[in-house]
C-alpha cells in the first residue's frame, strides 16, 4: 500500500523548505501537493527528487509554477518526466512565466528532441540562474546545438549564465552509454518495475 507523507507536507507547509524526495508520491500525490501550493506564499524550496511523478506529475508542477509566485528552487529530479513532462518544462521557461531561480532536473530524460527548446528556453529567461540537466541522455546533434547556446550566452554578455550551464552539462551522459544500458533492459518504465 502506498501512503503518502501527507502530515509530513500539512505541517511543513508553513515553512520555506519542504523535502518530499523518494516518498513514491507518483503523478497523483504529487498534483495534491500542486494543488496546496498554487497560492502558498512561504515555501521557496521543494525537493520533490525520485517519486515517479510522470510526465502527468510534472504538468501539474509547471502549472503551480505558473501562479505560484514564492518557490524559487525545485528539484525534480529522477521521476521519468518524458518528453510530456520535459516540455512543460521548457514551455514554463521560454515563456518566463515562474519565480524559479534553480531547477534540477537531472537524470531520467531523453533530450534529442528537446535541446532546441532547452536553448530557446535559456536564452529567454531571466529568472532561472541555475538548470541543472546532468545525467540526462543526448545526441551528438543535441552537444552540438547545447554548445551553440553556450556561445550565445557569451557573446550576449551572460557569461555567468554560460559558465553555470557548462558545468551542468559538462556531467550530461553519454548517448552511447545509454544505448548499451538500454538493451540490457526492459522498456517498462522503473517506475512500473518497482510496483510489481
Amino acid at each position: 500500500m502506498e501512503v503518502v507523507p501527507v502530515s509530513h507536507f500539512i505541517q511543513n507547509l508553513a515553512k520555506p523548505y519542504i523535502n518530499l524526495n523518494h516518498h513514491g508520491l507518483g503523478p497523483k500525490g504529487v498534483k495534491a501537493i500542486a494543488i496546496a501550493l498554487v497560492s502558498n506564499a512561504t515555501v521557496t524550496h521543494l525537493e520533490l527528487e525520485d517519486n515517479c511523478i510522470l510526465a502527468e506529475g510534472a504538468i501539474c508542477i509547471t502549472e503551480m509554477l505558473r501562479e505560484n509566485s514564492s518557490l524559487q528552487e525545485l528539484n525534480m529530479s529522477n521521476n521519468h518526466l518524458d518528453t510530456a513532462g520535459a516540455e512543460a518544462f521548457a514551455s514554463l521557461l521560454l515563456d518566463n512565466m515562474s519565480y524559479l531561480h534553480t531547477l534540477q532536473l537531472s537524470g531520467g530524460l531523453w533530450l534529442e528532441d528537446l535541446i532546441v527548446s532547452a536553448h530557446l528556453s535559456l536564452q529567454g529567461n531571466y529568472q532561472v540562474k541555475e538548470l541543472d540537466l546532468s545525467h540526462n541522455e543526448f545526441s551528438e546533434k543535441g552537444g552540438q546545438l547545447l554548445g551553440q547556446m553556450l556561445g550565445n550566452l557569451i557573446n550576449c554578455g551572460n557569461s555567468r549564465k554560460a559558465r553555470m550551464v557548462s558545468v551542468t552539462l559538462a556531467t550530461m551522459t553519454n548517448v552511447s552509454e545509454h544505448k548499451r544500458r538500454m538493451r540490457n533492459h526492459s522498456n517498462s518504465s522503473p517506475c512500473q518495475r518497482e510496483r510489481s
